[in-house]
C-alpha cells in the first residue's frame, strides 16, 4: 500500500495505483481524490501526511487522504495558526 496505513481488509483504493496518487497531472490527482472519498482509512491517511508537513513547504508528495500537497500545506498552516492562538 503506497500510503503505509494498516487496515483489516488489506486492499485499499490506492493499492497498486501509484501512477495516479503520485502524479503532477491534475487529471490523475482528480481520480486519486475520487478514489479516496469512500476509503475507510482516508482520515488516518490524511493525518499521516499532515504529521509530516512542516507548513512551510510540501514535504510529502502525492495525494493522501483525498488532499493534494498544496491543499495539505494550507491545512497545516491553518492548524499551526490555531495552535499559536491558543
Amino acid at each position: 500500500m503506497p500510503h503505509h496505513i494498516n487496515n483489516d481488509l488489506g486492499v485499499l483504493p490506492c493499492t497498486g495505483r501509484d501512477s495516479l496518487f503520485f502524479s503532477n497531472l491534475r487529471a490523475h490527482q482528480a481520480v486519486a481524490k475520487a478514489l479516496c472519498r469512500g476509503c475507510e482509512v482516508k482520515d488516518a491517511c490524511l493525518q499521516l501526511a499532515l504529521d509530516n508537513e512542516t507548513g512551510d513547504r510540501r514535504t510529502t508528495f502525492g495525494v493522501f487522504g483525498g488532499k493534494t500537497p498544496a491543499q495539505r500545506v494550507r491545512i497545516k498552516k491553518r492548524q499551526l495558526k490555531e495552535e499559536e492562538a491558543t
